[in-house]
């Protein structure tokens, strides 16, 4: 298997349990006032992948399926768990199959899975934010408005 396949057969299995439907390397949850995203994004520079998770918050004017760019607050996993990602990372990078599905499994059911759960709805999300973790990603003002969180 391709690590794409592997990407695609274990993000499914551990997230479509969570509501989450897949687009390519895309898997999205839509809850009343939240869009989530966890985006794979393939490295320009070597064979590996970032994981981007973000929020959209929704309104009118929201995109019924947006891009991960497109969300008002997005995180790259490496920043939020450094030493978890490097373990992912390795064993991408050591291109052994069992090894790496297994990396992958455990990091999305350990970190990811309790991180976006926590997030589920403005109040979920404003909580998760105010702990201290929105200088390690990318917030919208409008975003950091409609959740009355400082600039």
């Amino acid at each position: 298997m391709t690590n794409k396949e592997i990407i695609v057969e274990i993000t499914s299995q551990v997230l479509h349990p969570l509501g989450f439907k897949r687009r390519g390397i895309t898997w999205q949850r839509d809850d009343a006032e939240i869009i989530c995203i966890v985006n794979f994004q393939k490295s320009n520079y070597e064979n590996g992948y970032f994981i981007n998770i973000a929020f959209l918050l929704r309104n009118d004017d929201s995109p019924s399926n947006p891009k991960e760019h497109q969300c008002d607050i997005r995180f790259r996993a490496t920043q939020l768990w450094p030493n978890e990602s490097t373990i992912f990372e390795k064993a991408l990078a050591e291109n052994k199959e069992a090894c790496f599905k297994n990396a992958l499994q455990t990091f999305l059911i350990e970190q990811i899975t309790p991180f976006i759960e926590q997030c589920a709805g403005y109040d979920g999300l404003r909580t998760v934010l105010q702990s201290g973790i929105s200088e390690l990603g990318l917030i919208r003002q409008s975003a950091r408005k409609a959740l009355c969180l400082a600039f």
